[in-house]
């Protein structure tokens, strides 16, 4: 299910798993990308510059039930990766053969399509030129990225703005999948066979992102 409505419902957590989690070092971010690509740190803000394709993941494993929260701001400063476009996310991200995903035997480039045979939840924020966003759940399949009708956004209102700084928040549950963008959800999400554990990734493609306020918080 997919809707707009303000969120309403209050404090819903119980405690912080991690904060400060954008050290100058970025020991707990791990950057897979196309040729091109930089990750840096600067005052609590992480900085994606990426010509093609780059996902960035936090490498502590995450467990339902779970909250990741986060502020992002696509930059449109004129520079020569500027794009506001493609402000995306997975979560609960696993192999489901078992394999680790930083072990080194998995050989992802940062291309799109190099994630396909993962289990996860996406949601990519103003994709395809900032023209769609979208919520997905993979299912571990090459060119396998189910989609469904209602969960394809195109109202512009949906969609982003340059330079903008957005909260998101993100509510895995198990079952239930939620996804919110300033204190709005979008994307309100029922799985019958869910993902319980996994990790979180920021993805994105031809553009530059800023990322800060990373915390993630247990609903134990």
């Amino acid at each position: 299910m997919a809707c707009s409505s303000v969120d309403s419902s209050g404090p819903e957590t119980n405690s912080i798993l991690y904060a400060e989690t954008i050290t100058d070092d970025l020991a707990l971010w791990h950057i897979e990308a196309e040729a091109g690509a930089q990750m840096s740190s600067s005052g609590g803000m992480l900085t994606v510059t990426a010509p093609g394709g780059a996902t960035i993941w936090f490498k502590p494993k995450l467990r339902a039930p779970v909250v990741i929260s986060y502020n992002i701001t696509a930059v449109d400063e004129g520079g020569p990766h500027d794009r506001v476009s493609d402000l995306n996310q997975f979560w609960m991200a696993r192999d489901p053969a078992g394999v680790g995903l930083f072990d080194g035997s998995l050989d992802r480039s940062g291309i799109f399509s190099g994630y396909d045979e993962l289990e996860l939840y996406y949601v990519g924020v103003g994709g395809h030129n900032n023209t769609r966003t979208r919520f997905r759940r993979y299912v571990g399949e090459r060119q396998n990225r189910q989609l469904l009708p209602q969960h394809d956004l195109t109202d512009p209102k949906f969609l982003i703005e340059g330079n903008r700084r957005y909260h998101i928040r993100i509510v895995s549950e198990g079952s239930r999948q939620r996804f919110y963008r300033d204190g709005v959800l979008i994307f309100d999400i029922t799985d019958d066979e869910p993902y319980l554990s996994g990790h979180f990734a920021l993805r994105t493609v031809r553009n530059r992102l800023i990322m800060e306020d990373f915390i993630v918080r247990s609903l134990r």
